[in-house]
C-alpha cells in the first residue's frame, strides 16, 4: 500500500478497490496487514465461561454459575497475515468468501515448469 501511496496519492486506492480479485501473500507492513484483515471480515466467536461455588456448609450444594457471550473477532489478524508460510496465499475474489490457497509455483509445478524462463 506504500508504494501505491507514494507513487498515485489519494487515487491509490482506487487500483485495490477496482480489482475483482486480488492474491495476497509477501505481506512485510503492518499497515497492508491491517487494510487485508478488515478487507477479509469479521466472524462471532461464541465463549462460554463457568464459575463455581463451594460453601463451607455441608448441607448447602455448591453453585455453579454459566455464562455465554459472542465477540467478534478477525477472520484473520495483521500478524498472522504477514506470518503465513511462503507457499501460501489469501484469495479474496468479488462477491466470495475470502479463501487460503497455496500458490502454484511455476518454476517447480510440473504442469508450468515447462513454461518456465529462469532468465
Amino acid at each position: 500500500m506504500r508504494q501505491l501511496r507514494e507513487t498515485y496519492g489519494q487515487r491509490s486506492g482506487t487500483f485495490l478497490s477496482n480489482a475483482s480479485t486480488l492474491q495476497v501473500f509477501g505481506v512485510n507492513a503492518i499497515e497492508t496487514a491491517s487494510l487485508i484483515a478488515r478487507t477479509i471480515g469479521r466472524m462471532d466467536e461464541r465463549h462460554v465461561t463457568q464459575s463455581w461455588s463451594s460453601p463451607n456448609l455441608p448441607w448447602k450444594p455448591p453453585s455453579i454459575t454459566s455464562s455465554e457471550h459472542i465477540v467478534a473477532r478477525d477472520l484473520m489478524a495483521p500478524d498472522e497475515i504477514m506470518r503465513l508460510p511462503d507457499e501460501a496465499m489469501i484469495l479474496l475474489n468479488r462477491g466470495q468468501r475470502p479463501a487460503l490457497a497455496q500458490k502454484i509455483r511455476d518454476d517447480t509445478d510440473p504442469e508450468f515448469r515447462t513454461l518456465f524462463d529462469p532468465s
